[in-house]
């Protein structure tokens, strides 16, 4: 997960992209080991789950442990709940667990505000957020901070992929706001 030690350590790594719908739709059939082959009930929960490939793992693993649950079952039922359960993942690495981890680290490193810049942006709509925006959110609210300490949290909150960006503006995903404001 950290995207700058692979660099600092001249280790070639491979960012796992979010699957493509098709992708998507094809592993969850396939992960859920024949229990359900509906498309569209695959279709319907790889969009709630926003073609993540973790929370795509964790599902489909809840519903082959779980012998009442179909995809659709999974579907109508779906909490954040259902990824804290530690035996979908034989090394513990629940998207909650995931999440509480990196932030915990990012705190670790000095930067507490990393867990407040994500809240903010969770009760934002979901859309690209300019660099101008965060600015000035840290500016009302942690006036104290500097332009650097605002680049420090987002470059870590990167770094741990949790926020994703392109030159001024940064992207949380669905999930990722769900999980933080949960």
């Amino acid at each position: 997960r950290l995207q700058e030690e692979w660099k600092q350590l001249n280790f070639h790594s491979q960012k796992l992209e979010l699957f493509e719908i098709e992708e998507a739709i094809e592993y969850l059939i396939k992960a859920v080991g024949g229990k359900n082959t509906d498309q569209t009930h695959a279709k319907h929960l790889a969009e709630k789950l926003g073609y993540l490939p973790l929370a795509l793992k964790h599902a489909a693993a809840y519903i082959r442990q779980t012998p009442s649950y179909t995809l659709k079952k999974y579907l109508e039922e779906f909490t954040l709940e259902k990824f804290e359960e530690e035996n979908l993942s034989s090394d513990g690495n629940t998207i909650l667990n995931t999440w509480n981890k990196s932030i915990k680290t990012i705190k670790d490193l000095g930067y507490p505000e990393a867990k407040e810049v994500l809240e903010f942006l969770s009760n934002l709509e979901q859309a690209p957020f300019p660099l101008d925006l965060i600015k000035q959110w840290f500016k009302i609210y942690k006036p104290e901070f500097t332009n650097q300490n605002c680049d420090n949290v987002l470059r870590h909150l990167q770094n741990y992929s949790l926020l994703e960006s392109n030159e001024d503006s940064y992207f949380l995903h669905n999930l990722v706001q769900e999980v933080t404001s949960y």
